[in-house]
């Protein structure tokens, strides 16, 4: 959540290489993907922390989506520096969701259930 509202913050700020092209939406202008992915961000952000179904599925396909990318730029970009850390990332939270996909499937009709 933390990264999404950083990646809104800083929409006026030009980065190399471009922020579309680095998060696998080079068909998009930077500015309009920065916004479609922050606020996307944000609200699977929101699912999630609240152990809603669609939030655990929206971090799933968010995740394995950033992984996959980031997977890509390491071998066709060549570069050990940027995605490495992201990729290392997004590879743990997916392992913690799927580890903990239990608790998510207290909250289906939206309860909420104290865990002990």
């Amino acid at each position: 959540m933390i990264s999404a509202l950083i990646i809104l913050v800083t929409l006026n700020i030009q980065q190399n290489p471009q922020f579309n092209i680095r998060f696998g939406v080079p068909f998009l202008p930077e500015l309009l993907a920065k916004i479609i992915i922050g606020i996307g961000s944000i609200i699977i952000s929101y699912g999630y922390l609240r152990q809603l179904k669609w939030g655990f599925w929206g971090m799933v396909v968010e995740s394995g989506y950033f992984f996959l990318v980031c997977i890509t730029q390491l071998i066709v970009i060549e570069t050990w520096k940027v995605p490495i850390g992201i990729t290392f990332y997004h590879g743990l939270v997916i392992i913690y969701t799927f580890f903990h996909h239990k608790d998510f499937e207290v909250f289906n009709k939206g309860e909420v259930k104290i865990v002990k």
